[in-house]
């Protein structure tokens, strides 16, 4: 088997993990032990939608790894996958809201939470006909790695209680319940 490496704009699946799409040598990071889980709330994809929504696993090492569910381009049923990018986890101006989430006691690697959110059917993913739907995605995965416990209560709780809600600002928010897609 060929040495698989991924790039900004070639992303790969590896055996075991599929449907897990990596970027920018995400890949590199399967046995990086997690020491935060952020949900960042960033600004509005486009004029008629709700924030986009997003994760970032940071490392011991201070590297990160974004976890996003990006709609397949060309998708005519809008149909997402879900994509790990390496990148700097950098809270700026563009964000409006983050979340952090509480781990457990006992370490963990990104690996064991891919394959987490893989066992709980959380890499593809149904949009509803509008363009809203990542913060239904992020709700459930983070309750997925929450009843695996690799979080504790009340993280899950903590993103479920402004998930019906979209930021304008830093300091301001509007109640807009959450679209909810469906896994498939």
């Amino acid at each position: 088997m060929a040495n698989l490496v991924s790039t900004d704009y070639n992303p790969i699946e590896l055996p075991g993990i599929p449907e897990l799409h990596f970027y920018r040598t995400a890949e590199a990071c399967l046995d990086y032990r997690v020491s935060s889980i952020t949900v960042v709330v960033g600004d509005h994809v486009s004029a008629t939608c709700c924030n986009h929504w997003r994760f970032f696993v940071t490392f011991d090492s201070k590297e990160s790894v974004c976890l996003d569910m990006v709609i397949a381009d060309g998708s005519k049923d809008r149909k997402g996958y879900c994509g790990a990018v390496r990148k700097h986890y950098d809270v700026t101006s563009h964000f409006f809201k983050c979340i952090d989430m509480i781990l457990r006691s006992q370490p963990f690697t990104f690996r064991d939470l891919v394959v987490t959110l893989k066992d709980a059917g959380c890499f593809r993913y149904k949009y509803p006909s509008h363009n809203d739907g990542c913060r239904f995605w992020v709700g459930q995965a983070i309750a997925a790695l929450e009843r695996a416990q690799l979080l504790v209560p009340p993280s899950a709780k903590a993103v479920q209680a402004e998930i019906n809600y979209t930021w304008t600002s830093q300091t301001t928010k509007q109640p807009v319940p959450a679209a909810h897609g469906s896994f498939y």
